[in-house]
C-alpha cells in the first residue's frame, strides 16, 4: 500500500510564536566603552540612589545622595556606601539604572552611569520554595 499524500501546507496549523524573553539582556555594543566613558566624565559625581519603601527596615522611599570620587568606581563599593547609609548590608541590595542590573565587579563607568542619574536599590532575595 501507498501512504497517502501529506496535506497541502494551506492546512497546516500555524507554529506557535517564540515566547518573548523574560528581561531583555543588556547590549554592550550601545553602551560607550569603559575608558572613552571615563575621558568625557573626569573628576567625583553625585548619583542619587532611589531607595525603596520595606516595613521593618531603614527603607522609607528616600533617595540618597551620594558623591563618588571618580565613575571609575566598582558598583560593589557603591553597595559598601549605601550599605553604610542605610544599615542594609551590600550583599542584599540590587541596582538597576538603564542598562539593567549592575554587576557588583563592574564600574559605575562599565554602564554610563553619569553624575546626576539615578539608580534604583531593591532587595536581593534568595529563591527557593515558598511555604
Amino acid at each position: 500500500m501507498v501512504p497517502p499524500p501529506p496535506p497541502p501546507e494551506e492546512d497546516l496549523p500555524p507554529l506557535p510564536k517564540e515566547p518573548e524573553p523574560k528581561k531583555q539582556r543588556l547590549d554592550d555594543s550601545l553602551l560607550i566603552p569603559e575608558d572613552r566613558f571615563l575621558a568625557q566624565h573626569q573628576g567625583p559625581a553625585h548619583i542619587n540612589v532611589s531607595v525603596p519603601t520595606v516595613d521593618g527596615a531603614n527603607l522609607r522611599g528616600q533617595v540618597l545622595k551620594i558623591t563618588v570620587q571618580s565613575l571609575s568606581e566598582t558598583i560593589s563599593t557603591l553597595k559598601e556606601r549605601i550599605a553604610g547609609e542605610i544599615q542594609l548590608p551590600s550583599n542584599k541590595q540590587k541596582l538597576s539604572a538603564k542598562a539593567g542590573f549592575l554587576k557588583d565587579n563592574h564600574s559605575l563607568a562599565y554602564y554610563n552611569v553619569a553624575g546626576g542619574e539615578t539608580l534604583y536599590l531593591s532587595l536581593r532575595e534568595r529563591g527557593g520554595r515558598k511555604r
